[in-house]
């Protein structure tokens, strides 16, 4: 135990987030990721500049809870990629829910509802 009272396993570490044993939040790797943009461990890890293993179990705690999809193209020999799936928005007039599927700056964020039309706000 520290002096203010913090344990000492529960120290922030480079990226500024921790989940109670020194590890970074997998929220970390989410936020750091592009959406629909596919991503290997490695990538990830250079990312984050944290080890490739650490990468690894943030990614499968994110798969766990599904908010990244894995991928193994092409078989067994070639590497896992980690795509974060597009927004999800729920329409505030019809309860539409919907993704977006353009990953561009002016296309990326819902404006209109596809179902009703009228304006997100």
């Amino acid at each position: 135990m520290t002096r203010d009272g913090a344990d000492e396993t529960d120290e922030t570490n480079e990226t500024g987030e921790t989940d109670g044993d020194g590890e970074p939040d997998p929220t970390v790797a989410l936020e750091a990721m592009d959406p629909l943009e596919p991503y290997t461990t490695t990538e990830v890890a250079s990312l984050l500049d944290v080890p490739r293993r650490l990468a690894r179990r943030l990614l499968d705690a994110l798969y766990v809870e599904d908010e990244v999809e894995k991928k193994t193209p092409g078989g067994e020999e070639k590497p896992i990629v980690w795509i974060k799936p597009a927004p999800r928005y729920t329409c505030p007039h019809c309860g539409h829910e919907f993704a977006v599927r353009f990953v561009h700056p002016v296309l990326s964020r819902a404006h209109y509802c596809p179902r009703c039309g009228k304006r997100m706000e």
